[in-house]
């Protein structure tokens, strides 16, 4: 994206300085990719000093506390999960999620382990691990990045909508272009409120 952390740093206080009652979550690691390719040491270094800079002024925004927050505690924070070694406390992406990010497979398997991530949300109404289900796709040539939204949203539609009424939690479901179907938006926002 060719964005410094500190950038999307202020991009994160800023949003949430504007509305707090909201929470961001966020997922990093080492993408070791880029012009600026950082190995792991050099990663954690980079990380640890923008957690321990007074001058940075960032280590409040984070939540880092090696348990889940209320949405109460989690106001007005970015709640961090972590997916390398270092020596804050933080969630950790492998331990504390339940991952479904599928996405490099062909639709209909796609569909049906979006489903199984819901599935097994449905089921386990009690554990402290976050389930995280990914609607996007990639496989293959698309030739507009929305047509795989296209064709995956009709099955996440057709397994939230008869359990509209009914109270149970889905985690974070991650949406590529979820403005091609706010009734899905809608249908997540309003499980809250069941």
């Amino acid at each position: 994206m060719n964005k410094r952390f500190q950038d999307v740093l202020n991009d994160c206080d800023y949003f949430l300085r504007n509305n707090p009652k909201e929470v961001i979550i966020m997922r990093l690691r080492n993408e070791k990719s880029g012009g600026q390719e950082l190995g792991a040491e050099e990663f954690r270094r980079r990380f640890n000093w923008y957690m321990d800079d007074p001058s940075m002024h960032f280590c409040p925004l984070f939540w880092t506390n090696p348990d889940w927050p209320t949405l109460g505690q989690g106001r007005g924070k970015v709640v961090l999960l972590t997916d390398f070694s270092h020596d804050w406390t933080t969630l950790k992406w492998d331990k504390h999620c339940k991952i479904q990010d599928d996405y490099n497979v062909p639709d209909d398997e796609k569909k049906k382990a979006i489903i199984a991530c819901f599935d097994a949300a449905w089921f386990d109404q009690t554990t402290s691990q976050m389930f995280i289900n990914f609607t996007s796709t990639a496989k293959g040539p698309i030739p507009e990045p929305s047509i795989g939204a296209q064709k995956i949203f009709p099955s996440v539609y057709a397994y939230l909508e008869p359990r509209k009424a009914q109270r149970a939690r889905f985690g974070v479901v991650a949406m590529d272009f979820p403005n091609y179907r706010p009734d899905i938006m809608n249908l997540l926002i309003d499980k809250n409120f069941v």
